[in-house]
This record gives structure tokens, C-alpha cells and sequence, in this order.
């Protein structure tokens, strides 16, 4: 046989010699390689609709405009999950593959190189082709994409420089990111940025739920400690499955207060890994803020500075590096939270800082909340003279202006005062803490926060107490009396005013006495010792004239001497005290004042008969409540114009009344309210 094959088209075998079959293949043909690395589809998700549904919305939009999809969010609060999950949802609209890279979070950061290389194999290009250089990859990866709809998740990105080289090239292509931290700069790149937060404290429970399978412990205050962080209630969920929940032990309270050391201190070492990435100065601020005794509630940048030390700038700055790294979270006026976690691991942080500098952060901040309180309260009540605790700080200018802004200074750090108030009175901080209570007064008259205003007078006592100063326990004192008034003891108030009396004496402070007297008399009159009660008030009269420069104390003092005289009878002698007391302080300036004394002239016609002149006084002092906004003398003057009105016979009476009552309810003036109802109800009858 010839072993000449001659021409060949397609394949040839030749062999000197066969023995037996021969069976020719070919290699099959292969089309390019689809990867379908995404994850398995999260069995449990918990209220994620909103975020899911922006994705959605942003995913819509066209490739060229939103290429990019990033999640942040704070370590365990299941953005993994949730990018996967919506991964799955589209998956179908990316038909060419999908490539999972892990980039390692900010703890074991993935080289840009190593995740091109990964990518790039899963889209079948052998690993002996690959270039060395990042740069190099990259440019193999644009191109690998260009033609192809891949969907791309890259989970724990750290920073716009590690996620920018996967960025697809084709214009069908998505890259979907996760984070803890929030990338301004990838923008640029036509990034659609979303947040993702804990859970709220009922999805928490309903997760838990889910993740026992329907058998939900009795007692849901299981996940209170869990701080809505997903993880968290995975690790409690898992303890519960061991376990029946009675049998559940219940450790001395932590953050994650359910979980075992080893699966707190795993939810920790997520927030700690982000903070030690931080840049330096927000990092040297989160241990401080460890320190702060509202960091949970509100922290402004002023604040934060007071405790760092450093200007209001650059804390802004650094607050708002945090706030990127979902440390703390935006609250509203230029203000920010820290979520639990969170705060507990800066508290560690701040035990870990050099002797002294966490005690000397707190002294910083318990003397800038004085001087700031003390000169917020001036400009709600700047004809206030009379502080007798003021003199230990240095009160800042221009902070406020009028009395709006001061007030609402207090309103907006209500939870910082009581947290300085506790904490700087168990560091020691006495004098800045009666500087602090001192400066509460005319917020506290005006709101009337009763845990506050009974915190405010204990710490304050004990704290004046401790220094042993006539000066700040006559303060308290003076305070503690205007409380315990507000709540109708009225003995308890008597006796408060005598403590009062007696500093005020050894103080050696005319003012300070006069106002004490006063106190009495007020706290007298309501016992229904009205005789001794002018007398007291004759007293603060007598040491107000006999103080040089007290024209509005003077004018204020006569101003309750002409409420114990109509208290006491004496109608026409309490009118011409209110007139004495208009004078003064109209000459001081003093339109609250002025305001307060023409109600209790309005008062005084009434009980003399005199419908008219009350009307007309009554009129006055709506006015001024109404430039002034002081809702307890626009409650006052809407209930005398009422009673004029109705003494006159007047229609208008049940408006003013009710007018009265919508502005009682609204500011949770009880015992007004109270009264004004049941005015209303007789006007009703008649």
C-alpha cells in the first residue's frame, strides 16, 4: 500500500502502519466565557424596598449617565446583601456575565491589579496573558468589555482610585460597588451614590423573626442591643437557635448587649477598621467625641471644636470626613449624630487616649457650653442683671441676637446641657456647672422641661455646694424656687427661697436678697399668707432703691409687690404699685417686663371693676407678647382681654378665651389649659 496521502484538506494521520479503528475528533468550537459569579440571592432582606427602589430608579437611566452604582454604608449594616440581592434583580439585562470582586474592605485592601487580573479570568483570558503592570490590565479589561454587557459587583471598595480601573468601558456595562465609605470623587466618573442605615428597632425584630424561622422569643428587646445592624441580630438569632429564649443569659449591658465577647468585638473591629483609615485630625476627633456627652443625640461643630480644641473650621471639616464614613450621620441645622456602635467604640477610643487629654477635653467643652448658655441667655433676657455665677466664664459677643435665637440655642442642645451638667459635675467642673444651671433660667421659665429644670437645680446645688460660694448656692437656690413654684409645692418653694435668703445675706449681693424676699412673698401668696407676703415684697422694694443703678430691679420688685397687694385685697394700692412699676421698666427698656406688669394691671382694674382700663392694659401687653413671641404672656393677655370682654358683655370673650387655650395646649401649659377650659365651659353656660 502506498503511504502517499496526496493533497489534504482538513485533517490528515499519517502512520506507517495501523492495527485496529481509527476515530478522528475535533476540538469542540467555544463562543467567549460567560462568568456567573454573583453570589447565592440573599434568603432574608428586611424593609431594604426604598434603597432597592432607587437603585431601581438610577439603574434605569441610561449607561452613559450612571455606569457607576455605589452603596455605602457602616460596617454590618448589609450592604453586601443588598447589592447582591438587586444584583440578581437585573442580572438579566447584562446577558454577556457577572463578575463578583471581592476589593477587602478597608482592612486588607485589594491591589487594583490583583481584582483586574481576577476579572479578567473570569472572563476566560488565561492568567499567562495577562500583563504584569495595573496599568496594563486595565487597558486589557476596557477592552475585553467593550463589546460585551457585563454586569461587574465590586464589594468594599476604599477609595475612587481602586474602583475607577473597573469601570467598564462598554456603554452597556454596570459597575455596582459597595463601601463604608462615601466617594465624592467617583462623580466624576458619573457615580450614583445611596445610603444605607440600620435597621429601625420594629424591622430589626421583624428580621429576627425571619431568621428563627417564625419562632419569635417572647421578649423582642432582644435586638435593642443590636443597634438595627443586621449582622448584629444574624449573631443573636444564632445564639437564640442553640437555646430557648428563656434560658437566654443576659450579660451586664454593653452596646451589643445580647451578643458573646467574640461577636461584639467582630461588629467593633468593622468600625475600627474604618477608623483607622481615617486621615489624622478626624481621627484624633472620633476619640474625642468618645468623650462627648450627647454624641448620640447632637453634635455641632462648635461643640466638637470646644472638645478638640481646635477652630470651628476645621472640626466642620473633620465632622464631615466622618460623616463619609458613616460615622456619624447628618442631623438637621449643620449638626450630626453618632449611631451606638459607633459611640461606643469612640468611648473605647477615648479610654485610650494619653493621661489627661480625655479629662481636659471635657473641661473644654463643659467651659465653652457656660459662656455659650450664658450668652445665649443674655440675648433671650439681656436685662437680666442679676448672675451670680457668670463671673467664671468668659461670655462671648455677637453669638445671638434677640431673644428667638437665644431660646432656641437651648432648644437645639437641650441634650448637650444635660449631658455637660452630669458629666462635668462628676468630673469635678463645679463652677462651670452652676455657670451652666445659672444661664438655664429664662429657657426653663419659658419651656418648662421638668427633667431638665430638677436636674439642673440638683447638680447645680450639689456643685455649689461643693465649692462652698454663698454667690452660686443663692443661684441655685433662687432657681430651684421658680421650679418647685411651677409645680405647685409651694412650702417646698417657701423654704427654697429662705435657703436663698440666707447666701444671698452672706454673699453680701442687695440684688440677690431683694429677689430671694420676692421669692418668699411669691411662695407666701399661694399659701394664702398674703399679709406676709407684702411685706416680703416691701422687703425686695426697699433693697432695690437702696442698690444704686437698679432701675429695672427696682421696677420688677414693685411689679410683684402690686401682685401681693391685689392678692391681699388691696386692688387701687396694687395699681399704683403696677404704675411705679411701668415707669422703671419702661425707663430700663425691659418689654417683658412691661408686658408682665401691664397683665397684672389689667388684673387689678378687673378686680376693681373696671373693664375698660383692663382692656386697655391687657391690649398693650398682647402687643408687646406679640413682637416678642413670649407665649406664657400671650396665653396671659388673650385670657384678660377674655374676661374685659366678658364683663363688658362682649362677643370677642370666647374668642380671646379660645385663642388662650389653642396657645396653652400648644406649649403643654397644663394647669392653664386647665383653667381656660373651664372658663370657656361658664361662658358656654351663661
Amino acid at each position: 500500500m502506498s503511504n502517499d496521502v496526496g493533497p489534504v484538506d482538513g485533517i490528515a494521520v499519517q502512520a506507517g502502519s495501523i492495527n485496529g479503528p481509527v476515530t478522528i475528533t475535533t476540538a469542540p468550537t467555544t463562543g467567549p466565557v460567560v462568568p456567573r459569579q454573583l453570589p447565592r440571592r440573599p434568603p432574608v432582606l428586611v424593609n431594604r424596598t426604598e434603597v432597592l427602589d432607587r437603585l431601581e430608579e438610577l439603574h434605569a437611566r441610561p449607561r452613559s449617565e450612571v455606569p457607576v452604582l455605589l452603596l455605602t454604608g457602616l460596617g454590618g449594616v448589609g450592604k453586601t446583601a443588598t447589592a447582591v440581592e438587586f444584583a440578581h434583580r437585573i442580572q438579566g439585562s447584562y446577558p454577556d456575565g457577572q463578575v463578583f470582586a471581592d476589593l477587602g474592605g478597608t482592612a486588607r485592601p485589594a491591589p487594583p491589579g490583583d481584582v483586574l487580573g481576577a476579572a479578567l479570568r473570569a472572563l476566560g483570558i488565561p492568567g499567562s496573558a495577562l500583563p504584569a503592570s495595573a496599568a496594563e490590565r486595565a487597558a486589557v479589561w476596557r477592552t475585553a468589555a467593550a463589546d460585551r454587557r457585563l454586569l461587574v459587583v465590586a464589594d468594599g471598595a476604599t477609595s475612587a482610585r481602586q474602583l475607577r480601573p473597573l469601570i467598564p468601558s462598554g456603554r452597556q456595562c454596570l459597575l455596582l460597588a459597595t463601601s463604608r465609605l462615601h466617594l465624592p470623587d467617583l462623580a466624576l466618573d458619573g457615580a450614583a451614590q445611596v445610603r444605607l442605615g440600620p435597621l429601625s428597632a420594629r424591622h430589626a425584630a421583624e428580621l429576627l423573626g425571619r431568621l428563627l424561622h417564625g419562632r419569635a422569643p417572647a421578649d423582642l428587646s432582644l435586638v435593642a442591643g443590636c443597634a438595627g445592624m443586621p449582622l448584629a441580630v444574624a449573631a443573636v438569632a444564632g445564639r437564640l437557635l442553640l437555646r430557648p429564649a428563656d434560658a437566654f443569659q443576659i450579660a451586664p449591658p454593653r452596646t451589643f448587649r445580647f451578643l458573646t465577647e467574640t461577636e461584639e468585638a467582630a461588629m467593633a473591629e468593622r468600625i475600627t477598621e474604618t477608623v483607622q483609615a481615617l486621615p489624622d485630625g478626624a481621627r484624633a476627633l472620633f476619640a474625642l467625641l468618645g468623650v462627648h456627652p450627647a454624641a448620640r443625640s447632637r453634635i455641632g461643630a462648635a461643640d466638637a471644636a470646644a472638645l478638640a480644641g481646635t477652630r470651628e473650621d476645621l472640626a466642620h471639616q473633620h465632622l464631615e470626613v466622618l460623616a463619609a464614613a458613616h460615622l456619624v450621620e447628618p442631623g438637621p441645622t449643620a449638626s450630626w449624630r453618632m449611631p451606638e456602635p459607633v459611640a461606643a467604640c469612640a468611648r473605647r477610643a477615648a479610654g485610650e487616649l494619653a493621661p489627661g487629654a480625655a479629662g481636659a477635653a471635657l473641661a473644654r467643652l463643659a467651659e465653652w457650653t457656660a459662656s455659650t448658655a450664658t450668652a445665649a441667655d443674655t440675648a433671650a433676657n439681656p436685662h437680666r442683671t442679676l448672675r451670680l455665677c457668670a463671673g467664671t466664664v468668659q461670655v462671648p459677643t455677637g453669638l445671638f441676637h434677640g431673644r428667638d435665637e437665644g431660646l432656641s440655642w437651648f432648644d437645639e442642645n437641650e441634650a448637650l446641657v444635660e449631658g455637660v451638667l452630669r458629666a462635668a459635675h462628676e468630673a469635678g467642673l463645679h463652677a462651670q456647672v452652676c455657670a451652666i444651671a445659672e444661664a438655664l433660667k429664662t429657657w426653663l421659665h419659658a419651656r418648662r422641661p421638668v427633667r431638665l429644670w430638677e436636674l439642673a437645680c440638683s447638680v447645680g446645688a450639689a456643685s455649689a455646694n461643693a465649692l462652698g460660694s454663698p454667690g452660686p448656692q443663692a443661684a441655685v437656690a433662687l432657681m430651684d424656687h421658680v421650679r418647685l413654684m411651677a409645680r405647685g409645692d409651694f412650702d417646698a418653694a417657701a423654704d427654697a427661697a429662705r435657703r436663698a435668703l440666707g447666701y444671698a445675706h452672706e454673699a453680701d449681693s442687695r440684688l440677690a436678697e431683694a429677689s430671694a424676699w420676692q421669692n418668699l412673698g411669691s411662695a407666701l401668696r399661694e399659701l394664702g399668707l398674703t399679709g406676709a407676703a407684702v411685706e416680703c415684697c416691701q422687703e425686695a422694694v426697699s433693697l432695690c432703691q437702696a442698690a444704686p443703678g437698679s432701675t429695672r430691679e427696682l421696677g420688677v420688685q414693685r411689679r410683684f409687690l402690686g401682685e401681693a397687694l391685689a392678692a391681699d385685697g388691696r386692688a387701687e394700692a396694687a395699681v399704683d404699685a403696677y404704675g411705679l412699676a411701668l415707669a422703671a421698666v419702661e425707663e430700663a427698656g425691659d418689654t417683658t417686663q412691661q408686658a408682665h406688669v401691664l397683665i397684672g394691671t389689667a388684673q387689678a382694674h378687673l378686680d376693681l371693676e373696671q373693664p375698660d382700663q383692663a382692656r386697655r392694659a391687657a391690649q398693650q401687653a398682647l402687643g408687646i407678647a406679640e413682637e416678642t413671641g413670649h407665649v406664657h404672656q400671650l396665653v396671659a393677655a388673650h385670657r384678660e382681654l377674655g374676661r374685659a370682654a366678658h364683663a363688658q358683655h362682649d362677643a370677642s370673650a370666647g374668642e380671646h378665651l379660645r385663642s388662650a387655650l389653642e396657645l396653652a395646649e400648644a406649649a403643654h401649659m397644663r394647669p392653664e389649659a386647665e383653667e381656660l377650659r373651664e372658663a370657656l365651659a361658664g361662658l358656654d353656660q351663661r
